[in-house]
């Protein structure tokens, strides 16, 4: 190889390593540059906006005004209700000017169910002595009361109560005398097994509904006078209305709405009949609900009901509406507790203020699955109402921890009673919702205490009449 060609190789070389210094050096000063790509995935499409649902008939949810929690003390175990000697027959007379109350008890193994009542001066103060009421002989182990309703003047109370298997009985008590009567006489050869219903607001006759088992009185609605157990049929009825639950009268007594089912799963249907005539309006039909609970408002613009699932759950999650008594605006006042007319027990009723403007009644949840629940074992309930003109509910109670139950107004409006258990099995205090907004026990100086070993805790306030 000559000179020549060796020195141009080289200089080829040289040449290259130069080059290639250079460019190493350029790629440090200038980085490489990345392309934009298109995403592999698409554009994702905007949202569609949630669905606005319309219920046309449910009102706003209402405001809800809660009381503080108030003071409580630990009750005694087992008071002694009533005096330690036999209460006398007839009672002693009642102090008109005092607040008077009845509530049923336990008794002992051999009368289960025991009636008390007492009077209370200023100030919710009990003052009296517990009075018990005579019961008939007949009355006995298997006797379950259902509940006490006071007529509108307060000067009777109808016990309605269920005698084992046999049926459901009314008996009416003098709330002067104590004496106690069955509705159409001891004399009468009427099958007596009837279902209470409401009061004549004229306070001498009763709504009762005559069961498919009555002999007499089978399927039909019934108004009853107290006084002489002269009965009139009711109104017109359906396939001799056979599923008629729940019946209440217009405030003038010349009508009455009552609840209609043709079986325990069919749809319900709300009627209001003229009385003495086959006249009637259909107000409102539900194919998903039973309509329990109807009851007239005093002033007679309104008519309130509950709606309960289809189910036969004891104590279950329902609503209370509010209809007008010509079938027009309906509106939904609140959820509310509600228990299966077959619970032997009435402490989750819904009630009318004298006044017209309020309904009371039990809130809370259960806490189980099925709603199925042990004599309300670990149920937690509080006491609302709710102004009919505003409908704004106010929490009466807010008990953290308690059952709180049969709601029961002061004659003039303006204070609620309730029975209230706390960690105690079995053992009930009544305590009252004052206007001022404060919650206190109803006999703060002693220990009134009812027990439901073998009854359930009814309690009610005499209405006066000519108190609204």
């Amino acid at each position: 190889m000559t000179k020549n060609k060796i020195g141009n190789l080289i200089a080829f070389f040289v040449t290259v390593v130069v080059v290639a210094v250079l460019a190493l050096l350029l790629r440090g000063q200038n980085p490489q540059t990345t392309v934009g790509l298109d995403s592999p995935l698409p554009t994702p499409l905007p949202k569609a906006p949630t669905a606005t649902i319309t219920q046309p008939t449910r009102e706003p949810e209402p405001t809800v005004t809660r009381p503080p929690e108030p003071t409580r003390r630990p009750p005694t175990p087992r008071p002694t209700l009533g005096p330690p000697t036999p209460t006398p027959e007839p009672l002693p007379t009642l102090i008109p000017e005092w607040d008077t109350f009845f509530y049923v008890t336990s008794g002992t193994s051999e009368r289960k169910s025991e009636i008390y009542r007492v009077q209370a001066s200023e100030r919710n103060r009990i003052s009296t002595e517990g009075m018990l009421i005579h019961f008939p002989e007949a009355w006995g182990q298997r006797t379950a009361i259902k509940g006490l309703y006071p007529s509108p003047d307060g000067r009777h109370v109808v016990v309605d109560w269920v005698y084992g298997e046999g049926g459901t009985f009314v008996s009416v008590i003098d709330s002067q005398t104590g004496r106690v009567s069955p509705l159409f006489g001891n004399a009468s050869e009427i099958d007596q097994r009837v279902l209470f219903l409401d009061w004549a607001p004229n306070s001498e006759e009763i709504l009762v509904f005559g069961r498919s088992m009555n002999s007499d009185l089978a399927n039909k609605l019934w108004q009853v006078n107290i006084y002489t157990g002269a009965l009139v049929s009711v109104g017109a009825t359906h396939k001799d209305g056979i599923n008629i639950r729940n019946a209440s009268f217009s405030p003038e007594g010349e009508r009455i709405v009552y609840a209609y089912t043709e079986c325990n799963t069919c749809p319900n249907e709300l009627w209001v009949t003229d009385i003495g005539s086959s006249d009637r309006k259909l107000i409102y039909r539900t194919d998903d609900y039973r309509i329990e609970d109807v009851q007239w408002s005093p002033h007679g613009e309104q008519i309130a009901f509950v709606l309960r699932p289809h189910i036969a759950h004891n104590v279950v999650n329902g609503e209370m509406w509010l209809i007008e008594a010509d079938g027009g605006e309906l509106k939904c006042a609140s959820s509310v507790l509600t228990s299966a007319p077959e619970l032997y027990h009435g402490g989750f009723r819904i009630t009318w203020s004298p006044n017209g403007r309020y309904v009371a009644f039990v809130t809370g949840k259960t806490n189980t699955q099925d709603g199925n629940l042990d004599w309300f074992n670990g149920l937690r309930t509080n006491v609302s109402a709710v102004d009919t003109e505003t409908m704004e509910v106010k929490e009466m109670s807010s008990f953290k921890s308690a059952l709180v139950l049969t709601p029961s107004w002061s004659p003039q409006s303006d204070e609620l009673a309730f029975m209230v258990n706390f960690e105690s099995p079995h053992v009930y205090q009544p305590w009252v919702a004052l206007s001022s907004s404060e919650v206190e026990r109803l006999s703060a100086d002693s220990e009134f205490i009812v027990t439901s070993d073998y009854a359930y805790p009814e309690f009610v306030w005499l209405p006066r009449g000519d108190e609204k």
